[in-house]
């Protein structure tokens, strides 16, 4: 039972290790999606907030007129971020524990 504690603290060490660079810079590097996972969340978060537990179209998108958005893969870890955005208050630390939990899940899910 004591490797399973172990296991987790090295598990936790090495998740926390690969996001250290953004802990220190204001921000988030520039990337292949420029802020559109911002908006996501943010868009996620307001629809939780007005208990669309199931959303699927946003009305912000393209100039009012609104936009679909990803159904799969995309749909779980957003609706992470965006529930731990209405918690924590501040999109890079809902983002950021997103990213921890995920690589902890697939830490696991390897083991």
């Amino acid at each position: 039972m004591r490797w399973w504690i172990i296991f987790g603290a090295a598990s936790l060490c090495s998740a926390l290790l690969s996001i250290h660079n953004f802990l220190w810079i204001e921000g988030w590097p520039p990337n292949h999606e420029d802020i559109k996972w911002a908006y996501r969340t943010v868009s996620y978060a307001r629809a939780f907030y007005f208990h669309d537990y199931l959303p699927i179209w946003f009305p912000d998108g393209n100039f009012g007129l609104g936009s679909p958005m990803p159904i799969f893969y995309h749909r779980l870890f957003y609706s992470l971020s965006g529930s731990l955005l209405l918690i924590l208050g501040q999109m890079k630390a809902s983002i950021l524990s997103s990213i921890i939990l995920f690589m902890l899940i697939g830490i696991f899910g390897m083991f």
